[in-house]
């Protein structure tokens, strides 16, 4: 009966872990607009001074009704100056804005810490199922 509600308990986790990452771009998705940018520089920033390792942003120019906006891209993903990129953004605050791009938008940290806690979850559960089939085979 308990292993039972434990895998309910799972089961129910699970897809409230999958709707994570949407969550994160997801006003963007359903009431952003979207526009064309280009690139027009690249900006490297020192992340660790110990190990001096660096980040790479591509800077990214484009213009709505409200004026001219400048952002930076996601961390080394490298984008040569001139290119031309689509960029989604908030109409009312054009300064919440990514590039309208399938990697942008799914892969980010969120993302990954969703997919490693379903992983966990996961083999918790194949764990506890081989377990309690060893116990009653003996």
């Amino acid at each position: 009966m308990k292993w039972q509600t434990a895998k309910i308990g799972i089961f129910t986790l699970i897809p409230l872990f999958l709707l994570l990452p949407f969550s994160y771009h997801s006003s963007l998705l359903i009431n952003g607009s979207i526009t064309k940018g280009v690139v027009t520089g690249q900006q490297t920033v020192l992340i660790n001074e110990f190990y001096t390792d660096v980040a790479t942003y591509a800077e990214i120019t484009f213009e709505t009704s409200k004026g001219l906006f400048v952002f930076y891209g996601p961390d080394n993903y490298v984008l040569k100056k001139g290119t031309v990129v689509s960029v989604i953004y908030n109409p009312e605050e054009p300064t919440n804005c990514c590039l309208y791009h399938w990697f942008v938008l799914y892969m980010n940290p969120l993302l990954m810490v969703t997919f490693i806690l379903e992983l966990l979850l996961f083999m918790g559960y194949w764990y506890l199922r081989y377990e309690l089939k060893e116990k009653n085979l003996t």
